[in-house]
């Protein structure tokens, strides 16, 4: 009897400098952008959100972290956070938001 193959639901990890409350606008913004793409917290895509309150050194533990918990997609708020997880990986996905495209995180823009 074969088995059948359960989809993995694939997994984003929001990453940011401030706190939950300090994010909701950009963490509401980034619900619709998913929505607008088909996607859906709890059903077709899972999330983690991890904050630094506020501590800019911190964020290179959780960038790490992120990593280990193989995460589809690192999506990072601000510069700070952009850095640490662009030293963190060069495998996984990183989306940049609100960051400035000088910094050279990339090497094409889409």
């Amino acid at each position: 009897m074969a088995r059948a193959q359960q989809a993995v639901t694939p997994t984003i990890e929001f990453l940011s400098v401030g706190t939950s409350e300090s994010n909701h606008e950009y963490v509401a913004a980034f619900h619709r952008g998913l929505a607008d793409g088909g996607f859906a917290e709890g059903r077709s895509v899972g999330i983690e959100y991890r904050f630094s309150e506020g501590h800019n050194d911190r964020l290179p533990a959780l960038a790490e972290d992120l990593v280990r918990d193989q995460v589809t997609v690192i999506a990072v708020n601000g510069t700070v956070g952009s850095l640490a997880a662009k030293a963190a990986t060069q495998t996984t996905p990183i989306v940049f938001l609100l960051v400035p495209t000088q910094l050279d995180l990339v090497s094409s823009r889409a």
